[in-house]
């Protein structure tokens, strides 16, 4: 119960009951030593930190849930304990460390079979690969997330595949860069966001490419 009264807090913004229960909801788990639960709570509270740009404990409760869900190989906990330190290396501009969790996470997701995972997983890797100027990972890993989106019907994660797609081949430091077929990818995104309806993505679509 504390912890979903957590998430609730989260929800809106009010950081300090959230934390408050979900601190209390860790606290009755330990008691009652049912170690095998805590992990879910372990990575509330890190994320409610991350939330708040304090990395340095975000990456204290992630590393402590991860530990957890290795303890019980819980193979999907560790895969989103994994990206969750990904993403605040990542937010800390360390591309390096950033790179290595989010890879482990894939190596996670691919062993649960878990499509959707290993489609968030490649997109993110090829993120990191652009802000550091390696284009060419950058690409591969977007077709990469691209395949899989397309597998399983994610047609939002497509639409950003391909939006990130045409961003790389509009880059002009890109050895390979090809207006058309960033103008063409640009457009079948938009088709994609227009048809289920995510109109605030389609807003910054046409902030960034108008």
């Amino acid at each position: 119960m504390y912890n979903n009264i957590g998430i609730v807090y989260k929800q809106m913004s009010n950081y300090a009951n959230s934390l408050k229960y979900f601190e209390k909801s860790l606290l009755i788990k330990e008691e009652i030593e049912d170690k095998s639960t805590t992990a879910y709570t372990l990575t509330n509270i890190g994320a409610v930190y991350a939330e708040m740009k304090d990395n340095v404990k975000a990456v204290t409760y992630f590393t402590k849930s991860l530990q957890v869900d290795e303890e019980f190989r819980n193979t999907l906990g560790m895969a989103k304990n994994l990206s969750n330190l990904s993403s605040c290396y990542l937010a800390a501009d360390d591309f390096h460390t950033a790179l290595h969790f989010c890879q482990q996470a894939l190596v996670q997701n691919k062993e649960a079979d878990y499509l959707k995972g290993q489609a968030e997983n490649l997109y993110n890797i090829g993120d990191i690969y652009r802000k550091i100027g390696e284009f060419e990972e950058a690409i591969k890993h977007y077709n990469m997330a691209k395949q899989i989106d397309i597998q399983i019907g994610c047609k939002d994660g497509l639409a950003y595949d391909l939006i990130s797609i045409a961003e790389v081949n509009m880059n002009d430091n890109y050895v390979h860069s090809n207006l058309d077929f960033a103008l063409e990818s640009i457009q079948c995104a938009k088709t994609i966001l227009e048809e289920i309806g995510m109109t605030s993505a389609l807003v910054d679509v046409y902030k960034n490419f108008q």
